[in-house]
């Protein structure tokens, strides 16, 4: 009876073992990462500044992802699918995220003036949530490669769905980024054109020789 007892005892234990050696291990160590390139640039019809998402990424923890892709801003936005598996070379570098101080993150000061891309990285764990905005030049060398893998899954994910909502990510990284710039300055309105400041000149005729 004893005997039997415990070798019910020692296939639960095994049973066990090896379901969570089966599921755990592929999930990543964090709920999940929202990572994304916006930028302010001009609208020409209204001669204000406009908010511009270039693309975006959203990590779940175990490993599918959506995302959007409009870096080539005068083309339509795609919108795709995707999974980071175990043996991706993006597995190990999204798990650093689990063991890093977000909050020692250097954050560029450049971000106040800079004009082009920069880069929003939103992570949480149970414990926590973080949000980070940089500059790929000049963050730190992991943050750098990890930017760098995300930037390439993003270009090279093809499987397209359907058009989500992303109003309210953008809206929160617009109210980080005043934060960070501040007041954006005011563009100058573009010279009103009148035709009396055009002048043409034509060239000089030549006198008919005898």
């Amino acid at each position: 009876m004893i005997k039997s007892y415990s070798i019910v005892l020692i296939t639960v234990f095994l049973f066990s073992c090896n379901r969570t050696a089966n599921v755990d291990p592929d999930n990543l160590k964090f709920d999940s990462i929202e990572y994304g390139a916006y930028r302010w640039r001009t609208n020409l019809n209204t001669l204000d500044w406009e908010f511009f998402l270039a693309y975006y990424i959203k990590i779940y923890k175990d490993g599918n992802y959506i995302g959007m892709n409009h870096h080539i801003s005068n083309q339509p936005a795609t919108y795709f699918k995707g999974q980071i598996n175990k043996i991706s070379y993006l597995h190990p570098l999204l798990d650093s995220l689990a063991v890093v101080k977000l909050d020692s993150f250097y954050i560029s000061p450049e971000l106040s003036t800079y004009n082009g891309n920069t880069f929003a990285l939103d992570f949480s764990t149970s414990l926590k949530r973080y949000h980070v905005d940089f500059l790929q030049i000049d963050a730190p060398a992991f943050l750098q490669e990890l930017s760098y893998a995300l930037d390439n899954r993003i270009l090279k994910s093809w499987q397209q769905i359907s058009p989500f909502d992303l109003s309210v990510y953008e809206q929160s990284l617009k109210r980080k980024s005043l934060k960070l710039k501040g007041e954006l300055p005011k563009l100058m309105p573009a010279p009103e054109f009148k035709s009396s400041d055009t002048k043409i000149f034509l060239p000089p005729t030549k006198k008919p020789r005898n």
